[in-house]
Formats: C-alpha cells, structure tokens, sequence
C-alpha cells in the first residue's frame, strides 16, 4: 500500500514538475522537492497520489482492464490496496520511498493489460500511484495514467507490426504510436509511412505497417466493426505515388476506396492532402473462434525524407457496442436482455437523450420483415405523470446474395501456355447455407481447356468440363454460412491477344449472384534479329554485334532469356570484349579471344525492347554468316536471328637491318662483319608473295662471304617468301670479311633493305625499308683491368690491408707504341700508400709509363695501401680511376680502356672495461670526506678506432654511504647515469671516478658498495661483448661493528694512578688493521696518564695492529688525579686507523733495567738524550718486531717505560711465555 497523501489535484492535464516531452505545453507544475537541496539536488525521490472512483456492478465484475500511461520516471500503481502493474523501471523486490528507478519511456504513451479479478468492488474504490524519480539530479517528474475496460480502450491489445500490407519487405520504414493526444476523442494509435530519402535512380520499394489485435468471437455471427480513421499525404508526392488507409481481418481487406483501402490519396496535388476524421462501419460475418484484425497504412513508394503517409485511428468497436450507462440523467438505468427497461431518467427543458443497442439476427430466423415497438413513455414533471407514444420501427430480413468472382492465374501467359481459371464463390456476408449453387461459362475464341482441365471443386456439386472443348458447367453446389469455396479449371491460350471471359449467372437458394469476368493475356515471344555496326572492317578491327529482344508485342516481360551464339570461323570477341545489355539481370558471359557467347537468365519487361551486344574482330579476311542458336525464354521460342560481316584482309610488315658491329676492325679475322635483314609482320593477317631487295656498298677489298635465308629463297638481291603468318618474324643473314689492308673510313659500308612488293594491303608504309651502315678502324685495342678482393677492409686492420692490381692488355691488331696510364686513388684521412710496383716502365707522380706493350701482351701495376684504424668508415671509403691517358696509335673498341677501383671501410672496435677500488675494505669514518674512490676505465682494444663511445654507470650504496663527487676524464661528460667517452683511439683508455663518503656511522658488511660500468653505446660494430662490463665492490669496516666495554675504575696505590681495563670486541665481518679508544667525559683535573695524543682534546689510546673478526682485546686506560677522589666516569668511542708500518731503521739503545712489576707489567729503563726520539719494540720470537705507539721523546737524560698490555702492546706481558724488547733512537729525519 502507499501512503494517504492526496486527494489527486483535479485538471486536464497529468502532474508534472519541470518539462517531460509527452506532456503538452502548459501542463501545469504541482510536485516539490526538484532542485531544491542545498546541494542543488532533489528533496523527494518518491510521489505518492490516490484517488477514490466508483463502479456499478456490471463494471466491477469486467475482469480484463488497459493502463494507458506515461511515467517519468517509473511508478507501481495500486487498487484496493493490492499492486497490480509495475513499470520496467522499478526493480523486483522490496521498495522503498528512497528507490530509485531506471529511465521511463516520456515521449509516447504505453498500454498495458492488467487482470483485476476479485480485486474491484461494486461501489467505492481507490487507486494509488507511487511515482519514482531516476537520480538525485532528475530535472523533472510527472505521470499520466487511464484505468478503462480493455473493450473500451482503443489501443488495448493492439501491437504494431512492420510490413504488414502487400508483401512489402522494407523494414525500418513505418513506425507506429501510441498517441496520448492524436485521437478523435482523446488517444488513439498512429502509423507512419515512407520518408524514404533515396538517391534517383535506385529501386525504392513499397512500405506499410499497422497495429494487430487478436479478438475472440463467441459463436458464428455477423460482426459489426467500426473504426474512425484519418489520412495525411505530403504534398511532395509524385503523381506516380499514393498512400492507402487499411482495414483488415484475417486477410481480408474492407473498404470503400481504391482497392479496397478505407481511403487511398494520390500524389501530384502539390498540397498537403487531409481526408479529416471519417468513419468504417462494416457488418461481416465471422466464425466462432480468434480472428486478427489490422488497422494500418500502405504507399507504394516514396523518393524523399519529405514524403511521409499518416494514418491515425480512435474508436474502434468490434462488436455490439457496450451497454450504455447514465444516458438520460446520471441516475438512469438500463436493465433486461430480450425486453429492454430504462428507468431513473432526468432531462432539463430542451434536453433530449438516444442510445444504441445492438440487436443479434439468428442464422436460423425466417426472411422477412420485424416490426420493434416499445412502451409508452411515462414521466414526472411538477408532480404530474405525464405519458408519450411508444416509439416504432422495422427491421427487413433478407437473404444476401452469394459473391461471384474469378480470376486468371497467370493472367499472363505465352503462347500455348496454361493459365488456372478461378471461380469464387463468397458466403461470408451470410448467415445462411447456400444451395442449389449452379453456374456455367463458354470461353471466348482463342481459349480452350487443356488438354488434361484438371477441374476441381471445394463447393462439392458437378463439373462438366471436357479436354480441347470452350464449355464448362458447375451444378448442385453447397456453400455454408459464412464459407468461402472455389471451383478451378486449366485453359490454354492459342492465339494471341487479350482474351475476356465473362461467365453465365450464379444462382443459388440465396439468390441471383450475377455473372464475373476475367481477362487472360496470351503473349507471343519476343522478336529476335542481328546487326553488325559497321558491317564492313579491315582486319584486326572491331566491329560491334548488337542483338536485340523486341517484346513490345506482349503483355507479359519475358523472362528467363537464353541465347547462345558460336561465331563462324574466323570471327573471335574482341579485347576488351565490350559485352554489354540493356536487359533486366540475367548473366552475360562473354571472354576476349573465343569464338563464342551466351546471356541467359534476364528479362526483358512487357512492351518495351532490349538488346545483348559484343564488340567481334578477325585478322582473316573473308564475308562471315553469323547465325544464332534459338532465343528462348517464358514466352516461348524465338527463333535465331543472323547477319554478315565483311573483313577486309591486312598486314603491317616491318623491316630491320642490324650490323654485328658498328666499327669492324680491319684484318680482325674472317667473317668479321656481318649484317641480319628482319621482316616481322603484325598482322592481323598472313601476309603472301613478299619479295625484299637488298643493296650493300663495299669499299675496295671487301669481299662477300656467304648469305642464308631462314624462310623463302635468295638470289641476286633479291629475298622472295610465300607467306608469312601474323606475329611471324623471318630472317636473311649476310657475312663479310674486312681484310686488314682495307682503308679506314666512317660509315664506309652500306646495307639497304626495301621491300618491294606483298599481295595484301600494307598498313606499315613507313617501315619499307631500312639501312645499317658500318665504319672501318685500325689500330690498338687496349683493355684496362683490376684484380683484387672486393671485400670491405676493416680499418686498423694491419699494414698493407688494402691492395689490387692494375693490368693493361692490348689486344692487337697493331703493338702499341708510347703508352701511358694515369692512376688517381682518392684516399681519405688515415689511408697512406704503402707502395706502388710495376711490372714493366715506372710509376711517378700518378702517371705510369709502360712504353711498348706488343700484341696480347699484358702488364700490371700492383699498388699496396694501410687503412688505419682512424680511417673513416664509409661506402666506399676508397676510389681510384686507372685510365689509359696516351698512346702512339689510334683506339679502337673505345669503352674498356680505364676501370675504377673501390672499397668499403668498416670499422671493429673491442671495448674492454676495468673496475677498481681504493681500497677493499674501507674505513669507516677513516680519512674522510673522500675515503673511497672507485676508478671505471673503458680501453679501446682495437682494431679500429672507437666513435660515439658511451657507458651506462650505476652504483649500490648502503645507508648513510654518500657521492662526494665524480670525475670523468678530460673531454668526457658524465649525465643521467651516462658516462659519455665520445672518440677513443685504439689503444687508449678513459678512466671516471666515483668518490664516495663513508662516514662512521655506516654500518660495516661485505661488498656493500658497488659500482657497475656497462657499454652502452658505439658507432662501431663490437668484438668480444663478454667484456664490455665490469663491476667492482668494496666491504666496510665499522666503528658501528665494534663493542667496547669498560670494567670498574680501581687505584693503584703503587702508582697512584687509577686504572681502567676496557675490551674492544670487533663483530665485522673483516679485521680491523688498527685503531684508537677516544676518551671522554673526563671532568676538570682529571687526565690519561697513558695518553698516546689527544685529538679535538679527547685523549687517546692508540692499537696499532690488526684485531681480527670475532676477536677482543683489553687496554687498560690510567688516569691521574691529584687529590685520588674519583667519582668519574669516562666515555669511549673507537676511531679506525691504518696500520703504521715497523720501522727498525735507527740506532740501537742499551736498556740498563728490564723488570717484571708485582702486578705483572714490565718495566724498562734505558739513558736517554733530552729532546731525542726513541721507538720501543717487542718480539715473541726476535725476528718479527712490532713498534709501540707512538714514540718517545725524552725530557731527561733517562727514561723508563711499562708494559702493561694493549694499547701498548697486542696483549699483557704476563700472559705471554716470552717477550722480547729493545729501543731504537729515530734518525732526525725520521
């Protein structure tokens, strides 16, 4: 249920809020809520309304019930209570008054059916809307909704269908509505038709569309159908185009106008055409049973966006209409089925009231006529009972004539062809059997039944209908009420022409029908002839083939066109073939170059005429018959058809004289000239009778050696060949042998070819003749050569890696006298000349001397070059030209006397890089800020040297390790990780350097800094890649690493020193080489006796040898204060040192007192000079010494010392078996 908000606010148009496309224009704006947040959303998501209707008793019990609606945005409509319709918006389930809905349907209205059994009350009702906003930011809201009797909707139970008329196929081009205000008396449904915007010239085919309803008729009756319709025709309509109104049911189509059609409207008018609001109103008989009926438009073609049909249609009533309520008075009541009561009318003065009331005629009533009479009429009026006449009129019975109709099927058909006869016979209209049903029908002369009448009946009755004869009889038939039967007979056509049949009258218990005509049209085959165009040619021309299909005789297109036409010998289709028709379809099948052609499959269309055309060529000529095979096709056989073509015969002769050479060398051999004579002939015909004269100018000494004919025969000059075919080629060859006493001279020798006479026409005039002249030499034929690899020479490669020889050959027929050679290389930079050696003469300054060079003697020049590896790269990255540059005697078979030398240069390079550190471990906090560098080096290997050099440079530093700085060698630059080396020579190196930062906080481990150097780029191909990178890695010693623990502070009362034993654990990974205890923290008064130097004012303690991984030692820290009160507590911290290496150079000190302390320390005394430096040693063994650090510098004349263990020394004297000691006095420049 939905809330009790309301009542509905009462007008004529539906609640809205904002603008909702179905709505019309001043709809009134009556919800809250929208835009009013101050988020700018909506307040309300959901609507509700309720309104309270009544219904008598007969509406209450109608079961089946039409929502004509529109929601914006989805809504569920309530009756009673009960939710009875749910638009597709809402989703399933539970909702709330914060759901939302998906997007309605807001520019038509929808209908929908619903059952409300056992849910509408006779008396008061209610029906509730809840009405769903889409989103939060929805700009509008509304919703229109009608509640009527499915029977009494106008749309109810209606679905638009496309192509519902004529077989149309066109989908996409109607479109049905449901019209919210387009109706006569409030909605109505709509179709629209056409709009078609087509290009000119392309087939446009017919469109419709309609709404279908299926209704159901309780028993066999006559129905009465009423629909109020109207039709709309653009005035863009051509004259040839029209749109119709239609009425259907179950196939059948009612109407008054053209066609059947409620109203046809015809282009051409150039005005809007309206036909305004009309009205059908048809009794038709139907069965018991469903039945569709379909309301919808139909045009038969539209050519414009503009040419739009429609149709719209209210107040369709299949039936007897319902029974009318309240229509004398709203108190007025009808009651009664068989007698009929109005009771409770009211009518003011001048008023008056009618109603309808359908009355149902059984099938089994009498004919005859029915006289109605009522009541009198009685009223009150002041108090008064007033009485009228009763009201009178009569209904006529009567029988309703059986309809009659026949029809051709094919109306069209050829020659001899067989058409069905249909006979139909319609009791539709009636309620009432037919019998007794008897016709007859002669047929005209021209027709005759076929051979086998095939005569049927669905009527039952007698046929009569005999083989050949022009009679046909049809007696004791029966048609049922509402039936529709036929009666069919085949009949063939024997003489052309439009045969009407018109049959004797109908008759039946029903009455006269009347007669029907029909009209068969019996066609003849289309004409059939031939034309060539033109009908005379040369050969290898083409002329045009034309046949044409002449069907304007018929009433019928022809179809199925078959034709096939072999040429005769001779004739062929030309290329291109040119195969083109004017005829509807069918396939054209005509190759280039074969003798034949077909068409077949086409159509030529009733009274117009069509043609198939080839373009035909021959290269023979002769007059060609061409006779087709027969034209068939739907309308029979047409006969061939047949023309001639003359073809004139032709040849296009061409001659050519070639020479073997165009300079003969005098004395060069026998046979040393000769000359070829070629006649070709293209045709398009054989050429006969061709004879060719051959002239030739000899000088002096020439003499004729020998002459062959390759077709025909040759004598005196004269070349003689019967037949030379098309495309044929035929050759006369001539030799000649030039001595080598013959005077040299230009053109000396002439050759002429003219042909004189060929039986047909020559087309070629300008290629008669030809002629090929020779000159005669003497002299030298010198010929220059290289020999040598073609390989490319890699720069760098070795000396001498570049090198070929130059060789000069005379090849006669004289020796050759004062001959030079120039040989010019083009080196570039990094190329130098190893050596130039010839066999014979000298080389200088690029010219080379050979001097004499006899006949087929040959000499050579053999030049060594050094590509190094600076030389550039290139293709080709050396020339040379070597050309003969003088000789004493004339040249001849000029071309071969100079050749060019050349070769690519590549270059190879190996790159190799090196990784290095510093040191390995590193200190840390030792010798900062740079206390580790790392060195990358790239070495160019060779051979050749490097360009375009770069390395790709990465580092892995642990925390708190920092970049100090990096150095790339002179000339290179280092950015984004890229160490750019640019040129490297071979054989030399670039080094970077990464200096890093590794402070004493660093935490120690192994290979914690590392540093990598990847070749990243070369213009020169690299050898040996293995090698193109290299890391390196450095470990980390660390303060961080170390522990030190102090023991309690306690007082030496022999020496009244305190004393202090602190052990320093080293837990790296690696050895610590030497170190010293910080200490700090020490109040005022209060020092280290045993201080070794102080740094930043902490005193030191000073181990100057390794503590290996894992391992500790104790130093004992002595502290002097004067008034030995203690109370201090001291700090340490652990500085990383190298190890200061022994020395033993200087001279020895006798020690005069070495004593082993009570406590177990040793002491030592030696005499000393004042400001002199002594170093003191210890040994286990008197072979290796260890120095105590640091030195002493005397201040007295004697000097003593303890051992008391680390720092001093590695361990205290009482925990080893033997130690050795001596002093050493350092040299001054120590």
């Amino acid at each position: 249920t939905t809330s009790n908000i309301g009542p509905w606010i009462s007008g004529n148009a539906p609640f809205q809020a904002g603008v909702i496309d179905a709505f019309p224009p001043g709809t009134p704006a009556v919800l809250g809520g929208i835009d009013a947040a101050d988020n700018g959303q909506n307040l309300v998501t959901t609507y509700l309304f309720r309104k309270n209707f009544t219904l008598n008793a007969e509406q209450a019990n109608i079961n089946n019930w039409s929502l004509d609606y529109v929601f914006d945005d989805g809504a569920i409509v309530y009756i009673n209570g009960t939710e009875v319709f749910r638009s597709a918006g809402i989703p399933d389930g539970v909702i709330t008054t914060t759901t939302l809905s998906g997007l309605g349907e807001e520019t038509s209205r929808s209908s929908s059916q619903v059952d409300l059994s056992g849910i509408l009350d006779e008396g008061p009702n209610t029906i509730a809307v809840e009405l769903h906003q889409t989103t939060l930011d929805s700009s509008d809201a509304g919703f229109l909704l009608d509640l009527l009797p499915a029977s009494s909707s106008p749309t109810a139970g209606f679905a638009f269908v496309d192509d519902t008329f004529e077989g149309t196929n066109d989908a996409g081009s109607a479109d049905g509505t449901l019209n919210p205000n387009g109706g006569f008396s409030g909605g109505g449904i709509d179709v629209t038709i056409g709009g078609k915007n087509f290009l000119t010239g392309f087939f446009n085919p017919a469109s419709s569309g309609g709404w279908k309803k299926t209704f159901t008729v309780a028993e066999a009756s006559s129905i009465e159908v009423s629909v109020r319709y109207r039709m709309v025709l653009d005035s863009s309509y051509e004259g040839d185009e029209f749109g119709q109104a239609l009425l259907e049911i179950d196939g059948v189509r009612y109407g008054n106008s053209s066609g059947n059609s409620l109203s046809q409207l015809n282009g051409g008018a150039g005005v809007n055409q309206d036909t305004g609001w009309r009205v059908y109103t048809n009794s038709i008989f139907l069965a018991a049973g469903e039945h569709d009926i379909v309301l919808g438009a139909y045009n038969n073609q539209s050519n414009s966006g503009t040419e739009v049909t429609q149709v719209f249609f209210d107040d369709i009533q299949i039936g007897t209409p319902a029974r009318p309520a309240a229509i004398c008075g709203p108190n007025s009541q009808i009651a009664g089925r068989d007698v009929l009561s109005l009771t409770g009318g009211e009518l003011a003065p001048g008023q008056s009231c009618s109603f309808r009331v359908g009355v149902s005629i059984p099938a089994s009533a009498p004919f005859g006529d029915y006289k109605n009479r009522t009541s009198l009429i009685s009223t009150v009026v002041g108090g008064r009972r007033l009485v009228g006449f009763p009201a009178t009129d009569t209904l006529d019975v009567v029988p309703i004539p059986l309809a009659f109709s026949s029809s051709f099927s094919p109306s069209n058909i050829s020659l001899n062809g067989t058409s069905t006869l249909t006979f139909s016979i319609d009791n539709q209209g009636s309620q009432a059997e037919a019998t007794d049903v008897t016709f007859s029908a002669t047929l005209p002369d021209g027709m005759a039944l076929a051979a086998a009448p095939e005569a049927t009946s669905t009527c039952g009755g007698d046929l009569t209908a005999t083989a050949g004869g022009n009679t046909f009889n049809f007696s004791n038939g029966t048609i049922g009420a509402g039936e529709v039967c036929t009666v069919t007979v085949d009949v063939v056509g024997q003489t052309t022409g439009n045969l009407n049949m018109t049959s004797g009258n109908l008759l039946s218990t029903l009455g006269d029908s009347g007669t029907t005509s029909s009209t068969l049209s019996i066609n003849p085959p289309p004409a059939f002839s031939m034309s060539f165009t033109p009908d005379e040619i040369n050969a290898g021309q083409v002329s045009t083939l034309t046949l044409t299909i002449d069907n304007r005789a018929s009433n019928a297109p022809a179809t199925d066109l078959n034709l096939t036409n072999e040429l005769p010998d001779g004739l062929i289709l030309a290329n291109p073939s040119n195969a083109r028709t004017t005829c509807q379809g069918g396939s054209l099948l005509a190759i280039s170059g074969t003798d034949q052609f077909s068409y077949s499959g086409g159509t030529v269309p009733a009274g117009q005429i069509c043609t198939v055309s080839v373009g035909i060529t021959s290269s023979e000529g002769a007059n060609y018959l061409n006779t087709t095979q027969k034209l068939t096709s739907s309308l029979g056989d047409s006969g061939t058809a047949s023309d001639s073509l003359d073809v004139l015969p032709t040849v296009s002769l061409a001659l050519n004289v070639t020479g073997s050479t165009p300079t003969v060398l005098a004395g060069s051999g026998r046979d040393n000239l000769g000359y070829v004579v070629i006649i070709t002939n293209n045709g398009p015909s054989t050429a006969t009778n061709i004879v060719i004269d051959f002239a030739e100018t000899l000088p002096p000494g020439v003499i004729v050696e020998n002459a062959l004919a390759g077709l025909g025969t040759y004598d005196q000059s004269s070349w003689t060949i019967p037949a030379l075919g098309t495309g044929g080629e035929a050759t006369l060859g001539i030799t000649y042998t030039v001595p080598q006493d013959t005077q040299a001279g230009t053109n000396s020798i002439v050759a002429t070819a003219t042909l004189t006479s060929v039986d047909q026409v020559n087309l070629n005039q300008a290629n008669n003749s030809a002629t090929e002249t020779t000159s005669i030499v003497a002299g030298v034929d010198l010929i220059v050569t290289k020999t040598g690899s073609d390989d490319p020479v890699i720069a760098g490669s070795g000396n001498g890696n570049l090198s070929y020889l130059i060789e000069v050959t005379n090849r006669g027929p004289l020796a050759a006298t004062g001959l030079e050679l120039t040989h010019i290389p083009s080196l570039g930079d990094g190329i130098p000349i190893e050596s130039v050696t010839p066999s014979i003469g000298a080389f200088n300054n690029q010219t080379w001397t050979v001097g004499d060079l006899a006949v087929g003697a040959t000499a050579s020049l053999e030049i060594s070059l050094t590509v190094g590896p600076s030389a550039e790269a290139a293709s080709p990255g050396f020339t040379s030209t070597s050309s003969v540059s003088a000789v004493d005697q004339a040249q001849i078979n000029t071309g071969d006397e100079s050749v060019t030398s050349s070769r690519n240069i590549t270059r190879e390079v190996d790159l190799t890089v090196l990784a290095e550190s510093s040191r390995d471990p590193v200190l840390a906090g030792f010798n900062l800020p740079q206390n580790l560098f790392h060195t990358l080096t790239v070495t160019n290997q060779g051979p050749s040297d490097a360009s375009g050099v770069s390395l790709q440079l990465s580092e892995i530093l642990p925390e708190g390790v920092t970049v100090d700085s990096i150095n790339p060698a002179n000339e290179t630059i280092f950015a984004d990780s890229i160490w750019s080396v640019g040129n490297l020579a071979a054989g030399n190196s670039s080094s970077i350097i990464y200096y890093f930062q590794v402070p004493g906080t660093v935490t120690g481990g192994a290979d914690l800094i590392s540093s990598q150097a990847t070749v990243n780029s070369s213009n020169e191909p690299l050898l040996n890649p293995e090698d193109d990178a290299n890391s390196i890695t450095t470990d980390i010693v660390s303060p961080s690493n170390t522990e030190i623990a102090g023991e309690d502070i306690k007082l030496d009362f022999q020496t009244g020193l305190f004393k202090q034993v602190v052990t320093i654990t080293n837990n790296n990974l690696g050895a610590l080489p030497a170190f010293r205890v910080l200490v700090g923290g020490l109040p005022i008064g209060v020092t280290v006796a045993n201080s070794q130097g102080d740094v930043l004012g902490n005193s030191f303690l000073l181990f100057n040898q390794a503590l290996e991984s894992g391992e500790s030692i104790e130093l004992t820290v002595e502290y002097l204060q004067a008034d030995a009160s203690g109370g201090f507590e001291p700090t340490f911290e652990i500085e990383l040192l190298d190890q200061v290496e022994n020395q033993s150079a200087g001279e020895g000190v006798e020690v005069d007192r070495c004593e082993v302390l009570e406590n177990g320390d040793v002491l030592i005394e030696f005499p000393s000079q004042i400001g002199a430096t002594y170093t003191v040693q210890y040994s286990q063994n008197g072979e290796a010494w260890n120095n105590v650090v640091p030195d002493i510098t005397a201040g007295g004349t004697r000097l003593q010392w303890i051992d008391n263990g680390p720092p001093k020394t590695i361990s205290h004297p009482s925990g080893e078996k033997l130690r050795l000691y001596r002093v050493i006095k350092r040299d001054a420049d120590q």
